[in-house]
Parts: structure tokens; sequence; C-alpha cells
């Protein structure tokens, strides 16, 4: 029996809205964002702008008093290239990342 991929993705996507309808949201989702928004519009200069790279593992809780969760333990590399090239080329990043990114990123820049 074929399955009808529009149909999939309709169910994915419903089963994602539920999740982030049972998660309780980000405390502080509104004071995060303006200050997020502000630190980018002060750094933004000319047309360089600001780069924002996400590097490392990512956990992801499976229900809203996390006992289960889904987790990758990514080593970083890709982000630590992607951010030694942003660093070249642009006046500003914002790296985001779990600690053995961050390990990986220091020695690469030295």
């Amino acid at each position: 029996m074929a399955v009808d991929p529009s149909s999939a993705a309709h169910r994915s996507a419903e089963e994602a809205a539920a999740f982030f309808r049972a998660v309780p949201p980000l405390r502080d989702r509104d004071r995060v964002a303006a200050s997020l928004a502000d630190f980018v519009a002060r750094h933004s200069t000319g047309t360089a702008g600001v780069v924002c790279v996400t590097s490392g593992g990512t956990t992801v809780p499976l229900e809203q008093r996390c006992v289960r969760y889904i987790d990758n333990f990514s080593s970083g590399q890709r982000g630590a290239a992607s951010t030694e090239y942003a660093y070249k080329s642009r006046p500003l990043l914002l790296l985001v990342t779990a600690l053995l990114a961050v390990e990986m990123l220091s020695s690469s820049l030295g």
C-alpha cells in the first residue's frame, strides 16, 4: 500500500503542533526576544550584518515533565567550520553551542 507523502507531511505537522502546544513556553520569551532584537539592531552595521551559528548536540524533551528526551551527540565540527568562515567575513558573530563545539572552535581559531 502506497503512502501519500502529502498526508504524511500533514500528520507530521499536526504532531509537531501538538508537541509545541503541550510544552511550556520559554518563561521570559518576550524579554529574550526584545533583548536579542536590540542586540542585533545595535550591532548590525552597514551590509555586513550579524551571523548566528548553532553548533553541537541538541536535546529535545518528549513530554512536559521531561523524563524521556531525544538527544544527538553532534561533535559540532560543522558549526565550528561555519563559525570560522563567518568569523573571517563578518563583524559580529553569535555562536549558540554545546560545550564540546566551543572547545573545538577555540582550538581551531587558536
